[in-house]
C-alpha cells in the first residue's frame, strides 16, 4: 500500500534542466569575476615585488648596501601590498 501524505516534505523539490543552467551559468560568471579580480591583484602584488627585489639586486658586485630610509621605503611598500589584498 502507498500512502501519499502531504506531510512527506524532505526539504527538496525537483527542477527542470533549464533552470539549474540559468543557476550554473550565474555561478560561473560570478566566479568569472572573482577569478579575474583575484588575478589582477595577484599580478599588481608580484610587480611591486619584483621591482623591489630587482633594485635591491642592481649591482651584485657591491658588498655593502646604503639605504638611510629603508623604514619609510618598506612600510611604504608593505601599505601599497597590503591595499591591493585587502581591495
Amino acid at each position: 500500500m502507498i500512502v501519499n501524505n502531504a506531510n512527506n516534505d524532505f526539504g527538496f523539490s525537483l527542477v527542470e534542466d533549464a533552470d539549474l543552467d540559468v543557476v550554473n551559468k550565474k555561478l560561473t560568471d560570478g566566479y568569472q569575476v572573482a577569478l579575474t579580480k583575484a588575478e589582477t591583484k595577484l599580478d599588481n602584488i608580484t610587480t611591486k615585488i619584483v621591482s623591489f627585489l630587482d633594485k635591491l639586486s642592481e649591482d651584485p658586485t657591491k658588498t655593502a648596501l646604503k639605504w638611510p630610509n629603508r623604514a619609510e621605503v618598506c612600510l611604504k611598500l608593505k601599505n601599497e601590498i597590503l591595499t591591493l589584498r585587502n581591495s
